[in-house]
């Protein structure tokens, strides 16, 4: 049988050294109910998952990731052509939310969706906040496609070593 969870004051993220005694230190499951409430994500969030995108579009610095864009064939690995004359994948440089946009297409689906499905496939659950019933439509329609293995490590290879894909100035300091 599980035990409680333990409900802490959400002013516990604030603190580095309280988050830590309070919540880390414990390794024990915790809820900081409202400790996002008032986050500008959130409440893009909750227009909808185009609000959102947008929202964490403007914290896109501009600055191109090197993409490899493979066919499905490479399965996510990439390596030399059979006939060692080249590649088999292109190198292009691209915006985060140009990345997910051009999946997207692929698909018939939002940035927002590709990333929620890229969660999903790695086996991460995800709890998306849902307002309107066409939102929910929307959540779910995340689990009625898959990403290539190409896809996967395209977006996996957009992140920068020691940073965040999107980096929001409300992040607490020891979140980094």
């Amino acid at each position: 049988m599980l035990g409680a969870v333990a409900q802490v004051d959400p002013s516990a993220v604030s603190d580095p050294e309280r988050f830590r005694r309070d919540v880390a230190e414990s390794c024990e499951p915790a809820v900081l109910r409202g400790a996002c409430s008032d986050w500008p994500a959130l409440e893009a969030a909750q227009q909808s998952w185009n609000a959102l995108v947008g929202y964490l579009a403007q914290f896109d610095n501009g600055v191109p990731a090197q993409a490899f864009i493979g066919d499905s064939e490479t399965a996510g690995r990439y390596f030399y052509r059979d006939d060692f004359d080249g590649f088999n994948f292109a190198r292009e440089d691209l915006r985060v939310t140009e990345a997910l946009e051009r999946i997207g297409k692929a698909h018939g689906k939002t940035a927002s969706q590709v990333a929620l499905r890229w969660l999903v496939q790695q086996g991460i659950m995800i709890i998306p906040g849902s307002g309107t019933p066409a939102r929910q439509k929307e959540n779910f329609d995340v689990l009625d496609f898959s990403l290539t293995p190409a896809e996967m490590t395209e977006i996996a290879g957009l992140k920068r070593p020691n940073s965040r894909v999107v980096n929001p100035p409300q992040h607490p300091d020891w979140d980094v």
